[in-house]
């Protein structure tokens, strides 16, 4: 389970039709890495929530398996951080404007 805190969490699916649902998780491993979630997945220590791009190579190897192929996790918020607007170096507005603009094509494809 991806996650910051200690204990149980929610996983909110959404279906194809746009039916949502809660579902109450006691994840006996919780890591804030999706490298580490992945792995575990893939040796067999149970199931995970991860995003659908994040996995596609191995679940094409078949080293994942999908359980639920009608059903996807929500959209999450991705926050980039930065010091100040004021004096931003144009490297770090270009990394800002190129996020964005890949996350803008990801989300249309």
């Amino acid at each position: 389970m991806h996650q910051e805190e200690q204990g149980g969490g929610t996983w909110l699916l959404t279906a194809e039709n746009g039916e949502t649902c809660s579902v109450p998780v006691e994840p006996r491993l919780a890591s804030g890495s999706f490298d580490i979630l992945m792995a575990a997945a893939c040796q067999g220590a149970g199931i995970t929530l991860l995003p659908a791009r994040y996995c596609q190579e191995a679940l094409a190897s078949g080293a994942l398996v999908r359980v639920l192929p009608e059903w996807s996790g929500t959209d999450g918020i991705l926050h980039l951080v930065f010091a100040s607007r004021r004096g931003m170096l144009p490297s770090v507005r270009a990394v800002i404007d190129f996020a964005a603009a890949a996350l803008r094509s990801s989300a249309a494809s």
